[in-house]
């Protein structure tokens, strides 16, 4: 299992699980900085990392006990940040919008990091059951979250107010566009796009669609099965490659699969190598 984000300047940070045979060893967790010709292992740690995200050129890790890991590549430096609050509940992805750092949980609650207190401030209550699955801003600053069981909403002080959908699927990501729109993916071929309150499915088949990226002047979807391209509301096949996630900084594309990371040189994938 590999997951990315792309840096700025178009180098990509990779989190990666080794393997032991046929088992994925979630206890260590191998923090890569890949360029298109190498990939270079920066920290292992001896336990699972769940999460990574970048902001203003920092990369930021979470682990299992929600202790955040800060890298700072112009000096090459890390610090750990312990005691990071009383009773913080398993943060299973970070994401970073809006300017802050956000710690998604199983349980309905999501944390904002407050770097001058080095702690998580809980912004929500539990919701029993609710998986979190990401968060991003829209262009008015409309802050929006997906989850299990066709779960939309949005943050506002304290809560997250549901918006109905059309699905009970897992949401997993959702993308908003520059035009007010929405491009949420989920389980089970789920893919919906359009303004909030007009969304419509656009998925095809069963194969479960996990991330959605705008590059290029297009929308991405990576899928389990190949990566697919949104092009006049309908979901045409873009690469025939799977894809458990795409990252890029507006003109490099990178794709995440089980075996690694590729980047996309003109119609060719380029893969690179992650190995200690």
């Amino acid at each position: 299992m590999v997951s990315c984000v792309a840096r700025a300047d178009g180098v990509a940070y990779a989190l990666a699980h080794p393997r032991r045979g046929k088992t994925t060893d979630t206890d260590t967790s191998i923090v890569f900085e890949v360029s298109p010709t190498k990939a270079r292992a920066i920290h292992t740690f001896a336990h699972e990392v769940t999460g990574i995200c970048e902001l203003d050129g920092a990369l930021f890790c979470v682990d299992g006990d929600a202790d955040l890991h800060e890298y700072t590549p112009a000096s090459g430096t890390w610090k750990h940040h312990a005691g990071v609050g009383a009773k913080v509940a398993r943060i299973n992805q970070v994401r970073a919008t809006g300017g802050h750092v956000y710690g998604l949980t199983g349980d309905g609650i999501i944390y904002d990091w407050e770097p001058r207190g080095r702690r998580w401030t809980a912004l929500t209550k539990e919701i029993d059951g609710l998986y979190l699955h990401d968060i991003a801003d829209d262009a008015r600053g409309t802050r929006w979250v997906t989850g299990s069981e066709g779960f939309l909403g949005v943050l506002t002080k304290g809560a997250i107010q549901k918006r109905e959908v059309a699905v009970q699927t897992h949401l997993t990501s959702v993308l908003p566009l520059a035009d007010g729109r929405l491009v949420i993916t989920g389980w089970e071929g789920t893919v919906l796009v359009g303004p909030p309150d007009q969304l419509r499915a656009v998925g095809r088949g069963e194969e479960s669609c996990l991330d959605a990226v705008w590059w290029n002047e297009r929308v991405l979807v990576a899928a389990s099965k190949e990566i697919l391209e949104l092009q006049a509301g309908k979901l045409v096949s873009f690469a025939k490659q799977a894809a458990l996630q795409l990252a890029t900084n507006g003109q490099r594309l990178w794709r995440a699969d089980s075996k690694g990371l590729a980047w996309l040189d003109a119609r060719t994938w380029q893969d690179v190598t992650l190995a200690v």
